[in-house]
């Protein structure tokens, strides 16, 4: 599956603000690969208008559209 990226418009006390959900399947990826994908997507998410949410979930909750922990 790897990741998933949406991108939302929010409005927080009438500033336009972007929120980027990145949704992962940890089943997808070793510790090692799956910390190089947050500092990866990070770096390109980091902007003063940008807010951003990582989402990591094992791949049956992810199937099952669960969430069983965020970050």
């Amino acid at each position: 599956m790897g990741s998933v990226e949406k991108s939302i418009q929010i409005i927080n006390n009438n500033d336009f603000r972007s929120v980027v959900i990145v949704l992962y399947s940890v089943c997808d990826f070793t510790s090692l690969e799956l910390a190089a994908q947050f500092l990866k997507a990070s770096k390109k998410l980091l902007t003063k208008d940008n807010t951003f949410v990582f989402l990591v979930a094992n791949k049956i909750d992810l199937e099952r559209q669960r969430i069983i922990k965020t970050f």
